[in-house]
């Protein structure tokens, strides 16, 4: 039977995850304004900077509004995902946003994410199994990982939708930019020479870390 001291303290705990789960999440889509104007500098004089610019408006508005809500939850592993989930990795993570002007964003992320709850981290408590812990958790983060802000108005019209890929400690590349449905030919780097690439890549690993340790994987 729990105790009131039982019940106190597990209440605050879920108090303080979901401080650290907000804070991550609005810390990521601060991370995707950051990554996509230091992406523009990169972006040539044309009809691709253009919509560079339209989808950096976007964004801003989106990170100047206050959140009414904020859900971060599990990610359903897909028949179109890009990579081949390996034991003890994440399935990914999804998180909805709703401001306080009624407009919607979605930010997915699955790929090179190392699940921390898995039965096969904690087979490895074993120091003879550090070998085989130490490959296969290798092997995860070597894996491209992949993710996307989705900006959506209040009647449920995409605005923007923008896919990148993050390699741990080599860089950031946007993949697809589509604004109001149509694609924008264009492929942009922040790599480890540029000098925003640590910064950017500090900021979304520690994000990275606290979502994958804090939502499970399915």
């Amino acid at each position: 039977m729990a105790t009131p001291e039982n019940q106190d303290s597990l209440e605050r705990i879920t108090i303080v995850n979901k401080e650290l789960l907000d804070s991550a999440s609005i810390g990521m889509v601060d991370l995707v304004y950051d990554l996509t104007e230091s992406m523009f500098l990169k972006v040539p004089e044309g009809e691709e900077r253009k919509g560079f610019e339209e989808a950096i408006e976007i964004l801003s508005a989106f990170v100047g509004c206050n959140f009414a809500s904020i859900l971060a939850r599990p990610r359903q592993e897909r028949a179109e995902d890009r990579i081949h989930f390996l034991p003890g990795q994440h399935k990914g993570i999804f998180i909805s946003y709703v401001t306080d002007s009624h407009d919607f964003g979605n930010f997915n992320i699955y790929g090179g994410l190392r699940d921390v709850h898995s039965p096969f981290e904690l087979k490895d408590t074993d120091s003879a199994m550090r070998r085989h812990h130490t490959k296969r958790t290798d092997s995860v983060l070597s894996q491209t990982i992949h993710f996307n802000f989705h900006v959506k108005n209040p009647e449920g019209t995409s605005i923007s939708d923008i896919w990148y890929t993050y390699t741990l400690n080599k860089g950031f590349r946007m993949d697809k930019l589509i604004l109001e449905g149509q694609k924008i030919d264009i492929s942009v780097v922040i790599e480890e020479k540029d000098s925003c690439f640590r910064e950017l890549k500090d900021r979304f690993n520690a994000h990275a870390r606290t979502l994958a340790s804090l939502i499970p994987s399915v």
